[in-house]
């Protein structure tokens, strides 16, 4: 996983500097998660957390920017969660709103690990794989450095983990993640 972080930063990093346009943009979150899961193939449930992310975007200079995103859960019984996604967004031009408020809308591709730790008498298990959603929110520009953001985000995980083998019962899974965030931007 921290692999693919530094790839993906390295990645953006690259980008940002083959195309003077993009202007690099630190982003401060306070995130609150809440997941979908199922757990024993009985009723499902959610869980939620609440904590800081940190976000490396690129402003394209006009109404496009790039994101990446890393959330980490501890799912408290010393299950883990970890999800990476890199973030497209388009801003919108809206003549009704106040110059400084600008409405986007984005989707979100990545990776997501499940970790389901030895416990109980199950064995661990792990569940990898491709992630997708939707972005939407607003940012307010307090002045040419400093933006205030709120956002939302829906992204399909589908991560399923069967400890101890598969057997009945024996199930947890992560279908999907919703999380609102209010963040504070600086431009570099």
């Amino acid at each position: 996983m921290r692999l693919l972080c530094t790839c993906l930063l390295l990645a953006l990093s690259a980008a940002a500097s083959a195309d003077p346009a993009y202007t690099p943009v630190l982003g401060v979150f306070l995130i609150n998660d809440q997941l979908s899961m199922s757990q024993q193939g009985i009723i499902p449930s959610s869980d939620s957390a609440t904590g800081l992310g940190l976000g490396l975007m690129l402003d394209g200079g006009g109404n496009d920017r790039l994101g990446l995103q890393y959330t980490d859960f501890d799912m408290g019984d010393s299950r883990q969660l970890q999800l990476l996604d890199i973030d497209a967004d388009h801003f919108f031009d809206v003549a009704a709103l106040p110059a400084p408020l600008h409405p986007f809308a984005g989707v979100a591709a990545g990776y997501g690990r499940l970790d389901f730790p030895t416990e109980d008498g199950l064995s661990g298990a792990r569940s990898e794989r491709l992630t997708a959603g939707l972005r939407l929110g607003g940012t307010w520009q307090l002045n040419p450095r400093f933006a205030l953001e709120l956002g939302a985000r829906y992204l399909h995980t589908g991560l399923s983990t069967h400890p101890g083998g598969g057997g009945a019962g024996a199930e947890f899974a992560v279908n999907a993640d919703t999380s609102l965030w209010l963040g504070l931007e600086y431009r570099l």
